[in-house]
């Protein structure tokens, strides 16, 4: 891939698709680590994330960042308030959108992608912001209203792992150093598992576009061979990347959102030690059976303990 985007006419899309809790920030962060891709997080929330005053992963203000400060204000001079750029996004994106503006979205997202491409200097843009219900139909509106290539990763955890994971609360709870959820969260999360992985299923059968199913136990188990499967789906040699991550730590970047890796200092790549860790609670092994087929469908062949690692 050439590794100035100076020279490229569009920027290359590459949309982590899936449920929360499986890895979409750790693998938005370890693509950003390449000199020529830039991992922007939760990218469809950009302009809430404004509006509501939040920092940038590297703790700036988002229009006073060095990355952001520049596009956002691109994207000002195109004609846009933060209200607009946020309403526009979020009533094309989301599953029940009835006043999507194919136009407007356009021009927006045209204008920020580049703006990206163009003040970043990498080529690749990365959008972690998954397939829940507001985000469900945004690979299709980036598809079809922006000029620009779109790669899709679906990136899928075992259920009990998620389950487990949101049982030990949620990411706001535990970024405050406090920790317990409820059954009916658990609950919740696993029919978002459900929902949110069978949408992705569907829209790739729809629009008939290659997308790449990548496996959150693989990545951390075997990060070599996975980003090898990554780079040759998308174009880009990971292999310096994979060498990077696996010996030192990962940079948190630039992105918008995500979990509270991302709001952390730098993060090491490892596979989750489940020695000594409580074991899982009889009724998520249930739940997780419960939806076998779909679990099957993506290599989980059993149930076992998890240590809960988010």
């Amino acid at each position: 891939m050439n590794t100035s985007a100076s020279g490229l006419q569009q920027p290359l899309m590459v949309y982590i698709a899936g449920y929360g809790r499986s890895g979409s920030t750790l693998l938005d962060m370890i693509l950003g680590s390449h000199e020529d891709i830039i991992g922007t997080g939760e990218l469809t929330f950009l302009f809430n994330e404004v509006l509501a005053g939040r920092p940038c992963a590297c703790g700036q203000p988002l229009v006073d960042c060095s990355l952001w400060g520049p596009v956002l204000e691109r994207v000002r001079k195109s004609g846009f308030t933060w209200h607009e750029a946020a309403a526009i996004t979020r009533d094309s994106d989301g599953l029940l959108s009835r006043h999507p503006d194919p136009a407007g979205y356009a021009t927006l997202w045209t204008e920020l992608i580049t703006a990206l491409r163009d003040e970043s200097g990498r080529s690749v843009v990365v959008d972690s912001s998954k397939s829940a219900r507001r985000t469900v139909r945004r690979t299709r509106m980036l598809r079809a209203h922006t000029p620009n290539s779109l790669r899709t990763i679906h990136l899928v955890r075992d259920p009990a792992d998620v389950m487990r994971s949101v049982e030990r609360g949620t990411n706001t709870s535990l970024e405050a150093g406090v920790e317990g959820g409820t059954r009916l969260g658990v609950l919740r999360s696993l029919l978002g598992w459900i929902v949110a992985n069978t949408l992705v299923e569907f829209v790739r059968r729809r629009s008939r576009e290659p997308l790449l199913l990548v496996r959150y136990e693989d990545l951390v188990g075997d990060p070599r061979a996975t980003l090898g499967r990554v780079g040759a789906f998308i174009g880009c040699d990971l292999s310096a990347v994979a060498s990077q991550v696996t010996a030192g730590e990962i940079p948190a970047g630039h992105g918008v959102g995500g979990n509270r890796m991302r709001r952390g200092p730098a993060v090491r790549l490892q596979a989750p030690d489940r020695s000594g860790s409580p074991p899982t609670p009889p009724y998520v092994r249930l739940l997780a059976l419960l939806v076998w087929p779909l679990r099957r469908r993506y290599g989980y062949r059993e149930t076992r303990d998890v240590s809960g690692a988010a």
